[in-house]
């Protein structure tokens, strides 16, 4: 069977696109004359094989990037780098640079569903820096942030990462508007697991199975439209309720085999059959045992889901206060400025977007 394999096309230029306020790549390659008239390429078509492993493709898709984006510097750093960011990014200068870290590459070949989470993250950063809206990105496993060098006499700020990332979300619609969620939307989801656990009927697994769909479309909502550090906590509710899905399938499953063995239960009597009637019993009440242990293992992973979230929550925080920091010495970094010479890019040029979570 010969491999079946994914195309998706992608702009892509040699060099970035020039800077607000001058001819678009396109209509300057139209004019200009000589042997440097045009663009290398209109199109990148990416194709790999659905058999492939993550790893096969994410290793084959950086070399795909690498060779269609020579304007952009790949480089692969630890992702420690985030929190000197500024830092690293000013003594990588000028230019268009696209930091992957090591976490983040890890993740990528670590599954499917992560590769084509990677993935999409992975293009969107190309793109953005190929279109000049930003001067580097920052790839972490969990986050991305991207910088922007500042100019004295440049006033007009670049688009973020963020907003390029939402632009994206919202293609065709042909909006700026900015969405707001609301916030009173609830990221544990310890109580619908105990409601589950408590479950004895079939009908009562479908009350929390609905209760849980309607939480998941506000937390899609969150993760389309919140802020950065609000849809990080969102992915993470939704993985948890997706479990509590297959647990109540697997709840469901076992309920009706009760329910079997109680109907021949019933006809084993009828039939004054005891001895039929003893082993059944005994098998039953071995079923609703080992019900009762997966009811408390639940109830486990409810409360362990609910801590991930807060640990992430308290991650988050974190990572604010350490940005905080970092703008605050940021003075503090260019002391040997004058001796970098003109073309020298400071940590204090250095302007780092928020975090954007995926």
């Amino acid at each position: 069977m010969k491999p079946v394999y994914l195309k998706q096309t992608l702009r892509t230029y040699s060099n970035p696109a020039p800077k607000a306020g001058t001819e678009s790549t396109a209509s300057a390659a139209l004019k200009t004359e000589g042997p440097k008239t045009s663009v290398l390429q209109d199109q990148l078509k990416l194709s790999e094989s659905v058999s492939s492993s993550p790893e096969t493709k994410t290793r084959k898709l950086l070399e795909q990037l690498t060779k269609n984006f020579p304007g952009i510097q790949f480089e692969i750093t630890s992702d420690t780098d985030f929190l000197n960011l500024k830092k690293k990014a000013a003594s990588m200068g000028e230019g268009k640079h696209l930091l992957i870290s090591e976490a983040f590459l890890a993740r990528m070949a670590s599954s499917e569903q992560d590769y084509q989470e990677c993935r999409t993250m992975l293009l969107s950063s190309v793109l953005f820096l190929a279109e000049n809206h930003g001067d580097g990105v920052f790839l972490g496993e969990n986050q991305a942030a991207s910088w922007n060098i500042r100019e004295k006499e440049d006033s007009k700020p670049k688009s973020s990462l963020e907003q390029m990332l939402q632009n994206l979300k919202q293609a065709g619609s042909g909006s700026g508007q900015k969405w707001k969620v609301s916030s009173n939307v609830s990221f544990e989801t310890s109580s619908l697991y105990r409601k589950l656990a408590q479950c004895g009927t079939k009908a009562n697994i479908q009350s929390v199975v609905s209760e849980a769909y309607q939480n998941m479309a506000s937390l899609r909502l969150v993760t389309c439209f919140g802020e950065a550090k609000e849809r990080a906590k969102a992915y993470k509710a939704i993985r948890s309720l997706e479990k509590l899905m297959v647990r109540s399938r697997q709840k469901i499953r076992h309920l009706d085999q009760e329910n079997l063995l109680k109907l021949r239960k019933r006809r084993a009597q009828k039939k004054q059959q005891e001895e039929k009637v003893r082993q059944i019993q005994q098998e039953l009440k071995k079923k609703q045992t080992q019900r009762k242990l997966r009811d408390r293992r639940i109830v486990r992973e409810g409360e362990e889901a609910d801590q991930e979230i807060r640990r992430l929550k308290s991650y988050l925080s974190h990572m604010e206060n350490t940005q905080e920091n970092l703008h605050a010495v940021s003075g503090a970094e260019t002391g040997g400025g004058d001796f970098l010479g003109e073309t020298a890019v400071s940590a204090e040029q250095i302007a780092v977007s928020e975090p954007v979570a995926f």
